[in-house]
């Protein structure tokens, strides 16, 4: 078992999201099945099947659901509505339908065996007034994938040998794909289930996932400790905790955002605008500087708004009157700090540089032109032809 389908199954085995996820599938998102409801039931199940005469027949069966629980009256256990189980899956499984059908199946005969006569040996002792407990198993898809494979058993059958269909009964399985669902869907559930469902769905799509992120600021701040566990798995991304005892998912998402909105701002100064590759980059550059110094003013020093603009204005009028006081008159002691300006230019001329061969070679790979041809397409200037020309040809 992989390590989100353990993260999952622990979620799952939670009674409130038990419970939503339930009452989302069976109860169209109404809060009909309660957290106090359900009693966790063994997942494992062993069934031995004996002759009539007691022998033990060779086949037996043992299998391991995920999470299964049973739905009581009034949290009665001997009043049991129905028995209900979570398959969590972070992969699309074809055999599902078998596998479901199994799993339902080996409930089923546990229930008879628990209700016949204690000294029967006989799977067929069941008493003549009593009923099966409905059992129902739901699959949740939890990989980034749509689920892509038969939903049934029919579907499983060749379909060379499908004429005698009609004699054979079909099995479903029951499925929530969050790669299907709606908004409207998502907002169904009363836990942050339906925050991680929606999650996985655009887990693929990075763009998507920071518009819906932002759009849902106020949930994804503050999610609580069980959907938690499950995304720091997932997402590979360690969750903050905020003031409010929740944690936030919206901060650990900052890297994602900084690279789409990297590449918006790159594609908008380079592709949509025109510039050369290297005032794309500079450009995006000084953005970046921007948005570190309000971050570090705002987020980190804790600044009000005012403040924190403030102070980065102070910060660029201070900078402008070194220059025009100290460099541009030649004052000795602003040398040096030209000195130390001049490293930080080199510095950040080394990153554009380096983020350019990095794009130059990734062009001429891609496209198989030469490089003379990749910086006229890219709009890379006279100036710096003959030395990235260079680089490329000593690298190559």
């Amino acid at each position: 078992m992989g390590q989100i389908d353990i993260a999952s199954k622990d979620m799952m085995e939670n009674n409130r999201y038990f419970a939503d996820a339930a009452n989302y599938f069976l109860n169209d998102g109404e809060r009909v099945f309660r957290p106090e409801q359900l009693n966790e039931m063994n997942g494992n199940q062993i069934v031995v099947l004996q002759q009539d005469g007691g022998e033990t027949i060779p086949a037996g069966n043992q299998r391991f659901r995920d999470v299964v629980k049973s739905v009581c009256i009034n949290g009665k256990y001997s009043e049991i509505l129905c028995i209900t189980g979570f398959e969590n899956q972070s992969s699309v499984n074809r055999a599902m339908p078998v596998r479901d059908m199994l799993y339902d199946s080996l409930s089923y005969t546990q229930q008879i065996k628990d209700m016949a006569d204690p000294k029967s040996v006989l799977l067929s002792s069941m008493p003549e007034d009593r009923y099966l407990i409905p059992v129902i198993t739901i699959v949740i898809n939890m990989s980034s994938k749509p689920w892509d494979q038969p939903l049934n058993l029919y579907e499983l059958i060749d379909p060379e040998r499908r004429e005698y269909l009609r004699f054979i009964p079909d099995y479903k399985i029951n499925l929530i794909d969050p790669h299907i669902m709606t908004e409207e869907d998502f907002d169904k559930f009363e836990t942050n289930l339906g925050d991680v469902l929606r999650l996985v769905k655009l887990s693929e799509d990075k763009r998507e996932l920071t518009k819906v992120i932002k759009k849902h600021k106020e949930k994804y701040s503050n999610i609580d400790e069980v959907a938690k566990n499950f995304l720091e798995v997932f997402t590979k991304r360690p969750l903050i905790k905020n003031n409010e005892g929740g944690y936030d998912m919206y901060q650990a998402f900052d890297e994602i955002n900084r690279d789409v909105e990297f590449a918006d701002a790159f594609k908008r100064a380079f592709v949509e605008e025109g510039k050369d590759v290297y005032s794309a980059f500079d450009e995006i550059n000084r953005d970046v500087e921007f948005a570190d110094a309000f971050k570090r003013a705002f987020v980190e020093e804790g600044k009000d708004v005012y403040s924190a603009f403030d102070e980065i204005n102070r910060d660029v009028e201070f900078a402008d009157a070194f220059k025009k006081a100290f460099v541009e008159e030649g004052k000795d002691m602003y040398q040096a700090l030209e000195e130390l300006k001049q490293v930080s230019q080199e510095e950040r001329e080394k990153g554009i540089n380096d983020a350019t061969l990095s794009l130059l070679r990734n062009y001429i790979n891609n496209k198989k032109v030469s490089p003379e041809t990749a910086m006229a397409d890219l709009g890379v200037i006279d100036a710096e032809k003959e030395k990235y020309l260079k680089i490329l040809k000593e690298t190559n």
